[in-house]
């Protein structure tokens, strides 16, 4: 299947909107609201750039994913194909925030923000969100997968906190406090959900019809996707309760 002329513009729309906002309206803002980003050596500052740009582009599509979750009639685990423009556009912005990313990521190797998980996110998301935006199969797992940008806004915010010197702020405490709860709900506790109801439609006829792209994405993509947030899971729990016992031996 090839992408539409609608989904193509979207793609080329959002990356283009990405690429702006990193080169022109980030690093603008962030001087405007913290002396300490002016003292960042550029490797950090490219880190902190990409994570207001993440903020709000998770922001965005994350918005989008809770308003389907709540009020779409049409989205649920048995439908194995269905129209949604709204969770296509969501995808399309997707894939064009990681293209992106991707290309800065691609120009700035060393910067701080990331490793080797990363990387493989951002390929994964990219095969997925092409596949997605090509198909109308699998609509409810295509919108568990958007729902985990709900997590982002907290995490993007943690890292700017950090690097601007704000680590020991009780706006970084709450946040990050936020931040492990939000991880939980968006992106561990649907782990067996979508695996209770995947299952019960692989068996099935219209199942079988499912692109193959979409496959790759729901049986081999979607279970690396959850081993690795675990992973990610394990290492900001971990995190926090390391945080936070640092801070109560300060106080005695």
């Amino acid at each position: 299947m090839t992408l539409s002329y609608d989904g193509l513009l979207y793609m080329s729309a959002s990356f283009a909107f990405f690429m702006f906002v990193y080169k022109y309206v980030v690093s603008a803002a962030l001087r405007g609201c913290s002396k300490a980003y002016e003292s960042l050596p550029r490797e950090k500052r490219v880190g902190v750039d990409t994570s207001l740009m993440a903020l709000l582009h998770s922001t965005l599509v994350g918005s989008m994913a809770l308003y389907l979750f709540l009020f779409s009639d049409v989205i649920t685990p048995t439908v194995i194909r269905q129209e949604v423009p709204l969770l296509k556009l969501a995808v399309c912005i997707l894939v064009g925030y990681i293209m992106a990313d991707t290309s800065v990521l691609v120009c700035n190797p060393t910067a701080d923000v990331y490793d080797w998980s990363m990387f493989v996110h951002h390929v994964i998301c990219l095969y997925t969100g092409y596949a997605a935006a090509v198909s109308a199969e699998l609509p409810y797992y295509q919108l568990q997968w958007t729902l985990m940008e709900l997590f982002n806004p907290f995490n993007n915010l943690r890292f700017i906190l950090k690097e601007l010197g704000q680590k020991t702020s009780t706006l970084y405490l709450m946040n990050g406090i936020a931040l492990v709860g939000m991880f939980f709900l968006a992106r561990v506790a649907p782990i067996p959900f979508f695996w209770y109801h995947l299952t019960s439609i692989i068996q099935s006829e219209d199942f079988s019809g499912v692109t193959f792209s979409m496959k790759v994405v729901a049986l081999v993509l979607s279970p690396t996707m959850h081993l690795l947030n675990l992973f990610w899971f394990y290492k900001i729990f971990t995190g926090l309760l390391k945080y936070l016992s640092t801070k109560a031996e300060k106080k005695v």
